[in-house]
């Protein structure tokens, strides 16, 4: 190439260059940190960015100016690399299959604030050394039942919770309400009994009373049974501060949610890493909140409550705290539990609120290591409090409310939970759901 055609590559070289530096002292200034979400942006990403945009346009500026010289050789290199992508996906499907599948993830909802991705089939990853698949419905619930094949069973009950009811670290059909519907038919001798598993991972009544109004009615239920783990008191507090505080924003709750994520096989997983790293996405986010307005990501474990005195920054406030200071936020969460039983009263379907205990309620033995361990102790001076709490409710409510915590207490099953998470094991599942259908069939 002749030094007259290199010269504009060489000036947009230049200004190229000119513009990065420029920007480089932007960041180092701090003016950047307006932008921010949080109002401290950081410097350190904000400079790799630069960097690596700078180099990528370099690179581009030299294929550009070789690019009539050696088309036939790019073009060449474009074929040989297409075919080395589309080898290395069909041998990395061939060898492991699981990789083809999408790595199960939630996605924000102006309703519900999150959900799971609608008619999936999803890899959950390893979970204790076992891999978990997440197949879900056509409204993102884990179940085998279409909306149409469950109105065509006769005895139709729905369970609703967190991610306990959701059926976490554990294979499909192996959840409580698997096991459940399994005792039921059998104690019955008829298959036509069926249980949608409408759990979903973080919910709490707050969400889980737009779910049945917004979703689960056509599922006509006779019977709703509702699973209110320790968590879901601040979780309510959280979730109804966020309707507020995140509707003009973008994200769950807000204005414009944010679309689900591509999934493109087995290599577009393997690089996500790589796809994700801060350096690249910054400017797009940056190019986000230019357009749009500042966008809210918040991360679930993002937690501050006024408890008495003190400010508490995790969700199991209640474990410390004596009933009479937290008796508002429970009191918060049972209005939200009586709406969901009046819904269940307009279809005459019956309601019932089960509580069970966390594993350190029965036997400090289980979950040895536990994870959430930093957030609260074993022998917290009031983590029976929610037990009080709801004692007390059982006597004036107009629905059912039973505590698992007595049958807990009483079992020598071991271990009913994981070794490093609460949440229940298989044969857990299997026990509470022995003891949501006694239950149901001597309350009926």
């Amino acid at each position: 190439m002749s030094e007259q055609a290199r010269r504009p590559y060489l000036k947009l070289a230049i200004l190229i260059s000119v513009i990065a530096a420029g920007l480089a002292g932007v960041v180092q200034s701090g003016t950047l940190d307006q932008l921010s979400n949080d109002g401290n942006a950081n410097q350190r990403t904000a400079l790799i960015s630069i960097v690596v945009y700078w180099c990528f346009s370099m690179l581009a500026l030299i294929v550009l100016s070789k690019i009539r010289s050696h088309w036939k050789q790019m073009l060449l290199g474009i074929f040989a690399t297409t075919l080395c992508i589309v080898v290395a996906e069909f041998a990395l499907r061939f060898l492991n299959p699981r990789l083809a599948l999408p790595k199960y993830r939630i996605v924000y909802h102006a309703d519900l604030h999150h959900v799971s991705p609608a008619d999936e089939h999803m890899d959950f990853g390893y979970f204790h050394d076992k891999r978990v698949d997440v197949i879900t419905n056509e409204d993102g619930f884990r179940t085998k039942y279409s909306v149409e094949e469950f109105n065509e069973i006769k005895q139709r009950i729905v369970c609703i919770g967190d991610s306990f009811t959701f059926g976490f670290g554990n294979h499909e059909g192996r959840g409580y309400p698997d096991y459940l519907e399994h005792l039921l038919r059998e104690e019955a001798g008829s298959d036509d009994i069926a249980v949608l598993n409408a759990g979903v991972i973080s919910y709490s009544p707050i969400l889980e009373l737009t779910l049945l109004r917004r979703d689960l009615l056509k599922y006509n239920p006779q019977t709703v049974v509702l699973m209110l783990d320790a968590n879901d008191i601040g979780d309510d507090y959280w979730y109804d501060r966020d309707i507020e505080r995140l509707k003009d924003a973008r994200g769950p709750y807000g204005k414009l949610v944010r679309p689900d994520t591509l999934q493109l096989g087995a290599i577009w997983r393997l690089t996500s890493s790589i796809r994700n790293h801060e350096a690249l996405v910054a400017p797009f986010k940056l190019m986000s909140r230019l357009m749009f307005g500042k966008s809210e990501n918040p991360h679930y474990y993002q937690f501050e409550a006024k408890v008495g005195n003190i400010t508490e920054t995790n969700r199991f406030f209640i474990f410390r705290h004596p009933l009479e200071v937290t008796r508002p936020f429970f009191d918060h969460s049972w209005s939200y539990i009586k709406q969901i039983a009046d819904e269940c009263k307009k279809i005459d379907a019956r309601f019932v609120l089960v509580v069970p205990p966390r594993f350190q309620h029965w036997n400090t033995e289980e979950c040895k290591n536990n994870w959430e361990g930093y957030k609260y102790k074993l022998g917290e001076p009031h983590e029976l409090a929610m037990f009080e709490y709801f004692d007390e409710k059982k006597l004036e409510a107009e629905f059912e409310v039973f505590s698992l915590l007595p049958q807990f207490q009483a079992t020598d099953r071991f271990p009913l939970v994981y070794p490093g998470d609460p949440h229940w094991n298989e044969e857990g599942n299997r026990f509470v759901a022995e003891h949501v259908a006694q239950l149901l069939l001597d309350n009926q």
